[in-house]
């Protein structure tokens, strides 16, 4: 019986292949032509897939030099990485400090019904409205005692350049916020709605003074709320004893978390009442001692030209000429 010889398949490796008869050259031969036919045809074939593929290879041995370059470079330092900010708060303090969530506004009566005057006492935030009234002078006072920061220059942001720009005695630079001018925007207008309690016995230069201050703050709050446009959906409803439609503020608003804010300012806020820490280049010691607080006058330049200084906080040459003359 004759040995079993495959002749169906062989081999690639020729010194592995299965030979029967070890003095035969026959096998030896089909080998060594099998893998030289293989060999020509896995060539031709490696040739042709490169030719009819040479754009795709082209693209990709391009795109893995491109990745590999773009590595090195950003590894040594070369490359810095392009990261999304928020112009209102990159590079100032607040990039770290502002966070979100969602909050439903406090809409409960400030007073009762029809001609009740009482105070609704049931309202979260009863204490910043209605007349005058110590817990409502505390809730204030505490509110906007913050209001003026101290920023180191690395942090004034688009006013990094300005040599406008108040200078403090200890080299930091001398700013408020624009909610806190906001927030004293809502007390000025309250004021004004008890202005014979407030300001009592103004002369007419005085009054005029006031009502023009408060038509700034309207303005304000108008500009303010059109650039921090808040448009969450507030639904429109019917009531079961007026044909007018109602809304009562419902709804949950993307708000800034307060504290974190009020937690910053608390932390960098100085007394401009602290002798020394501010005067005036030119006037000297600006404000009235016997005063019990500060707010900033944003936006009221009647008095005169801005300043421009030194970085040691005196006046630059030509500056008093040019701008208090103005």
């Amino acid at each position: 019986m004759d040995k079993f010889k495959p002749s169906n398949y062989l081999p690639v490796d020729c010194e592995e292949s299965y030979s029967p008869d070890p003095g035969s050259d026959e096998d030896d031969e089909e080998c060594r032509e099998f893998s030289t036919t293989s060999s020509a045809r896995w060539a031709g074939s490696k040739s042709s897939w490169i030719q009819r593929h040479w754009r795709s290879v082209t693209v990709h041995a391009l795109l893995i030099a491109a990745n590999l370059f773009l590595f090195i470079a950003y590894t040594k330092g070369v490359i810095v990485p392009v990261r999304y900010t928020d112009p209102q708060h990159e590079p100032t303090p607040f990039r770290s400090v502002v966070k979100y969530e969602q909050r439903a506004f406090d809409m409960g009566a400030i007073y009762g019904l029809g001609k009740n005057k009482s105070l609704n006492m049931q309202k979260g935030n009863i204490n910043f409205n209605g007349p005058p009234r110590p817990e409502l002078e505390n809730a204030w006072n505490d509110l906007l005692r913050f209001q003026n920061v101290r920023i180191p220059r690395k942090d004034m942001g688009q006013f990094q350049d300005d040599d406008t720009v108040i200078r403090l005695t200890d080299g930091t630079y001398y700013f408020t916020v624009s909610v806190f001018h906001g927030l004293h925007c809502v007390e000025r207008v309250r004021k004004y709605l008890y202005k014979d309690h407030y300001y009592p016995d103004l002369s007419e230069m005085q009054a005029i003074a006031l009502l023009k201050h408060t038509e700034h703050c309207i303005d304000y709050f108008l500009q303010y709320l059109q650039c921090n446009a808040d448009t969450t959906l507030l639904p429109m409803e019917w009531t079961t004893e007026d044909p007018k439609p109602v809304s009562q503020g419902l709804g949950k608003h993307t708000c800034v978390k307060w504290d974190s804010i009020f937690d910053w300012m608390k932390e960098n806020s100085f007394d401009p009442f602290e002798p020394g820490i501010l005067m005036h280049p030119i006037l000297g010691d600006p404000y009235d001692r016997n005063a019990s607080h500060h707010h900033v006058n944003v936006g009221l330049t009647e008095a005169g030209g801005i300043l421009h200084l030194n970085e040691d906080g005196t006046v630059k040459e030509g500056s008093k000429k040019a701008h208090l003359h103005s």
